[in-house]
Formats: C-alpha cells, sequence, structure tokens
C-alpha cells in the first residue's frame, strides 16, 4: 500500500506545499459577491458547482459550455501537484490526469466582480475575511454519507487521480485512520457543521440533491437571492438529472480522462456502498461513524 507524502497541518493531512498556501488563502482578500463551493472529496461537489454556476449566472446553458474548470478557481489544486506528480511517476501508473494547473490565486486576485471558487478544505482554513465576518461571501457545502465516500474516493484516488496504490480495505483503513488527502473526513465536514448559524452559510446533502433535487434547486436559489419560474427551475432539474451530467463534456472532464473505463462521474448513487463494500468494512465504518458524529446533531442515513 502506498499514498502521497502527507503531514499534519492543524489536524488536516496534507502535502508540505500546502504550508504556503494556506498563509496566502488566510490573507485572500474577499469580496461579498464571491461564490464559494465546499466539500470533502468525492461528495458531491461538481454537481453542487454546476447547480449553483447557472443559479446566480441567469441560467446561461451557453456559457455553461466552458468546462466547469475554467469557471471555478479549484484553490486547492496547486498545493499537491507536485508530490502527485512525483508519486504517478515512482509507481509508473498511467493516466490522462494532467497535474498540472494554473495558479488560481492570482486569477482570483486579478478577476474582477464576484468570483466562483471550489476548495475541498475545512472552514477553518478559509480566509480571515470571512472566518471573522469581515465579508460575507455566500458559502455552499455539500456532505455526503461517508461509507458512499469511501467507494467513490478509492475509484479517484486509483483509476482517476492516482495518489492511492493498495486494495479498497486497505483504503478504508486509511480512511478511518487519516492517511489520505484531506485526512479526517469529519474534520472537514465538522468544521462547516459548526458554523451552520451564519446566514452566508448553506449545508445541503448529497443525499437531498438525489431524493429532491428540485427542492435543492430551489432552496439554493433562495440562498442566492435568485428567483425563476418553475418551467426554469424544471429545466435546470433535467439538465442536472444524473444520465445530463455523465453526458455534459462540460462537467464529466471526459476533454481530460480519455479513459471510459475511468470515468469522472462513477455512479450518483446513494447505497452503491452496499454492493462495493464488504459487510466487515460497513461494520467498521458504521463503529466509526457513530464515534464521530456522537453529540454533534449531525445524522446520516443509510
Amino acid at each position: 500500500m502506498s499514498t502521497l507524502n502527507l503531514i499534519n497541518i492543524d489536524g488536516v493531512a496534507l502535502t508540505e506545499d500546502f504550508l504556503s498556501l494556506k498563509q496566502e488563502l488566510e490573507s485572500l482578500e474577499t469580496r461579498n459577491e464571491d461564490v464559494w463551493v465546499t466539500a470533502f472529496p468525492k461528495s458531491g461537489c461538481t454537481w453542487t458547482q454546476e447547480m449553483v454556476w447557472l443559479l446566480k449566472n441567469n441560467l446561461d446553458y451557453e456559457k455553461a459550455q466552458v468546462i466547469l474548470q475554467r469557471r471555478y478557481s479549484f484553490i486547492d489544486f496547486g498545493a499537491f501537484r507536485n508530490e502527485t506528480t512525483k508519486f504517478i511517476e515512482k509507481h509508473k501508473i498511467p493516466t490522462d490526469f494532467s497535474v498540472t494547473s494554473p495558479d488560481y490565486l492570482k486569477i482570483i486576485s486579478e478577476s474582477e466582480g464576484g468570483r466562483f471558487i471550489k476548495s475541498h478544505l475545512p472552514f477553518d482554513f478559509l480566509p480571515t475575511q470571512i472566518k471573522n465576518g469581515t465579508k460575507t461571501p455566500k458559502i455552499i457545502h455539500v456532505i455526503r454519507n461517508p461509507k458512499q465516500v469511501v467507494p467513490s474516493y478509492f475509484h479517484h484516488a486509483t483509476k482517476v487521480f492516482p495518489f492511492f496504490v493498495g486494495s479498497l480495505n486497505e483504503f478504508v483503513d486509511c480512511f478511518i485512520n487519516e492517511q489520505i488527502l484531506y485526512g479526517d473526513y469529519f474534520r472537514t465536514v465538522l468544521s462547516y457543521w459548526n458554523e451552520k448559524h451564519r446566514s452566508n452559510l448553506l449545508i445541503i446533502t448529497y443525499e437531498e440533491m438525489h431524493s429532491n433535487l428540485l427542492g435543492v434547486i430551489k432552496k439554493v436559489s433562495k440562498f442566492l437571492d435568485k428567483t425563476y419560474t418553475e418551467e426554469e427551475y424544471e429545466k435546470l432539474s433535467k439538465h442536472l438529472s444524473f444520465d445530463q451530467m455523465k453526458l455534459n463534456v462540460a462537467v464529466n472532464m471526459e476533454a481530460i480522462i480519455k479513459n471510459k473505463e475511468c470515468p469522472f462521474i462513477r455512479k450518483g448513487s446513494i447505497d452503491s456502498y452496499k454492493e462495493e463494500l464488504s459487510p466487515e468494512m460497513i461494520s467498521k465504518l458504521d463503529q466509526w461513524i457513530n464515534l464521530k458524529i456522537k453529540n454533534t446533531g449531525l445524522l446520516y442515513e443509510n
């Protein structure tokens, strides 16, 4: 079993390059008109990004044909590309995924108006102006059942954006023991959950999007101070359906990932973990989840 060289940065397993990024990010000049979409990896971030961008941009489907990676600045990415490059070369892993990226902090600083920003980092890693309430950009944080996150993250880490070599069972152990990129799932989720009283923070769940997508769209629309007709909401709901998302080249990374056997958008399920994880793995995760959510008020279905 092998993964990236990670260090503990304020309770989060990250590459050493995050040390400099953390300082830059904390001092980042924030704008009230910015929009942040945050989530632990493989929790529905891409799905949420597309919804949020369209709602905020007056349902401009033509401009939404630009790939999502150009519409959002993935502010974390540059900090783990060096370690990922070394890992891929060390293990001679064939991959279509490019680990090069633009300087998103530079792009954000030079952009006019509101920016769309994506991050997998905890709330306390965000700019100081957000944490102290000096600036109040909209933040949408999406949560997904960690038992569903695990097989999806394993697929991503071994076949899409390689930074792990090992079995699914080994990955489960690493996930629980905070030994994968971004470390403790609950360190991130609870950092937002504990700030849910903030009026500029909305927490949604992958499971709710799966069962009531139209309802979530309307909730996010209201949060973003946008109003549309029922027909327009219905059209957006169809656009965001899982079947359409898999086909949408602006979000499915088809231009980057050529191997059709390793799709970026995978199953879109809320219970496929029951087929992918062994009973022993599920039991192990259940015990860990129950321990982590005790006295937090955070509950999980399935």
